[in-house]
């Protein structure tokens, strides 16, 4: 009677496990082998002819081809003559809407309200091109037009629905601090450096007491139940770590005023400096002593004090260690991520940084290396499959996909990758 039972169950687990593979075929995601010359996992080195295996979106298995067995029902895509790497992450982007005009909102500096996933359209020109190119993941933000846009989202570049594009809302908290929202021809506190300095510090303390208050009550620390106020309520964890601060920020004395006062004066250990330029580079040895995470580009180079300074080798050079790569992108433009990843290169830095600049240390900013950022069983089925090194402007795309489904491939001699 056991042996029945056992049998049973067996046969079940086996008629399910087929019944999945089949639904995950209809959405176009039937399990894949992709076969490659060169694998750059990013985390776990370089695999020469290796195989991954890829089943329910996820990446199942990865290793040399004489290691693992192509599974029955697995369809093969032969990229032997090709490198294969993880989908690139771009954590600064403004390409995941429809249009340029809904990401910013100018008349309040101060926006804690508004939230980027309003805006999120799919299948944009932008970020088709995206895909293309093989970025998969991008932190989609508000504009820097005041001093605080709103929330971001991080969202895959393609997918079949809303639910499947969004990777995690809310994804940042957007501060501008310095250039963009400055308008001192207003007359308006809050429009020059010292009043969004003191708006922004005054935001900052208010999230953080409606934070305190709730973790009070939740840890019984307090029996008083906090009055909820949705204008802070996605943005509370802020306080917590799990949401980064994000934080365009440029000149010498601006990015010195962002670090001393997140991590210095309000303990936050979970700020991204994004741009970092015009002479702010200057800070590269004070923000290495900090957990503070910076994200370069686009502009990756200064001609400051009529000397030429390549910011990412300034800040790398400090020993800055958590850097990311940007574009920037507005509508379109996301498609260079790789060309700005191989012009840091040519301004100094390494092509290890390089690409992990691109992949890994962004989905570790964030928080979410353990789905996205680079080549290793569980994560993501992130995958793109380039003609050669992405570092050399000279190699491009043939394959991307994105969660297990195929969202871009093109063909050569009419075989298909």
């Amino acid at each position: 009677m056991r042996y029945k039972i056992l049998r049973m169950a067996f046969c079940l687990t086996v008629c399910l496990s087929s019944v999945g593979l089949v639904l995950e075929a209809q959405k176009g995601r039937p399990p894949y082998a992709v076969k490659a010359g060169k694998i750059l996992t990013i985390t776990k080195g370089v695999i020469q002819n290796g195989i991954v295996l890829v089943k329910n979106g996820k990446i199942e298995k990865v290793g040399k081809d004489s290691d693992i067995a192509i599974p029955a029902g697995y369809k093969v895509i032969d990229a032997s003559q090709h490198w294969l790497l993880p989908g690139f992450v771009d954590i600064h982007s403004h390409t995941g809407g429809e249009g340029y005009g809904d990401i910013n909102d100018m008349v309040f500096s101060l926006n804690p309200g508004l939230r980027i996933l309003d805006t999120i359209a799919l299948n944009t020109p932008g970020l088709k091109r995206a895909v293309a190119a093989g970025v998969t993941t991008i932190n989609h933000i508000p504009g820097s037009g005041s001093n605080n846009g709103g929330t971001g989202v991080i969202m895959k570049t393609a997918g079949d629905d809303l639910d499947e594009v969004v990777l995690r809302f809310p994804g940042v908290l957007k501060i501008a601090q310095a250039g963009n929202p400055e308008r001192r021809w207003s007359g308006e506190i809050g429009t020059g450096r010292m009043g969004m300095t003191w708006h922004l510090k005054e935001l900052m303390l208010q999230i953080k007491a409606y934070h305190d208050e709730w973790e009070a009550y939740e840890s019984g620390a307090s029996k008083v139940k906090p009055k909820k106020n949705v204008k802070f309520e996605y943005i509370k964890e802020v306080f917590d770590g799990t949401l980064p601060a994000f934080i365009h920020v440029a000149w010498f004395q601006p990015v010195q005023t962002v670090f001393r006062m997140y991590h210095d004066e309000l303990n936050m250990e979970n700020a991204v400096i994004t741009h970092g330029e015009f002479g702010g580079y200057q800070n590269a040895p004070a923000v290495s002593t900090r957990k503070v995470h910076f994200d370069c580009g686009p502009r990756l180079y200064d001609f400051w004090d009529d000397a030429f300074h390549g910011i990412i080798t300034e800040y790398a050079g400090a020993g800055v260690k958590n850097i990311s790569i940007n574009t920037d992108a507005v509508g379109t433009g996301q498609e260079k991520l790789f060309l700005q990843a191989a012009m840091a290169v040519r301004l100094g830095i390494d092509d290890k940084m390089a690409l992990e600049g691109i992949t890994i240390n962004g989905a570790r900013a964030f928080g979410i290396d353990d789905r996205v950022g680079s080549i290793e069983a569980g994560k993501d089925a992130d995958l793109v499959v380039w003609t050669g090194n992405p570092l050399d402007v000279r190699s491009h795309v043939i394959l991307t996909m994105i969660n297990g489904k195929i969202f871009y491939e093109v063909s050569r001699d009419g075989q298909q990758y």
